[in-house]
């Protein structure tokens, strides 16, 4: 693999891959939400470039850059926090964003594709 897509960059698991990918010499792109605080999680690294949007962008995103890549990561989730992790209209939202990333992923040429989310997709579970 030579060049990697993350979105939910900014999360536990996004943060570690980049890291993981930089240290194997893959080249990353970004895409985050332009004024998060959270960017600044993001390694500042010649191999990690940002391209800022929203996941209500996502679909629009072209690729303008011109390079093609291999894989896809999407970890991006709305409403992981608070009440709105109940409200089954912004899942449902997330849903479609997923849909939008695997459209984007081929539009940027990866032959891969790999969602992964944390609990909140499944809610408060009390048990096994």
């Amino acid at each position: 693999m030579k060049r990697a897509i993350i979105t939910g960059a900014t999360g536990a698991v996004g943060t570690a891959l980049i890291k993981e990918l930089i240290q194997n010499n893959v080249e990353v792109l970004v895409f985050c939400r332009e004024g998060s605080k959270r960017n600044q999680q993001i390694p500042n690294h010649p191999l990690v470039t940002r391209k800022y949007c929203s996941l209500e962008q996502l679909s629009s995103i072209e690729n303008d850059m011109g390079k093609l890549y291999d894989v896809f990561y999407h970890f991006a989730w709305d409403g992981t926090v608070g009440a709105v992790r109940n409200d089954m209209y912004r899942q449902n939202q997330n849903v479609r964003y997923a849909l939008d990333a695997v459209a984007i992923a081929k539009r940027f040429g990866c032959h891969t594709f790999i969602g992964a989310g944390s609990q909140a997709e499944y809610g408060r579970v009390e048990g096994v």
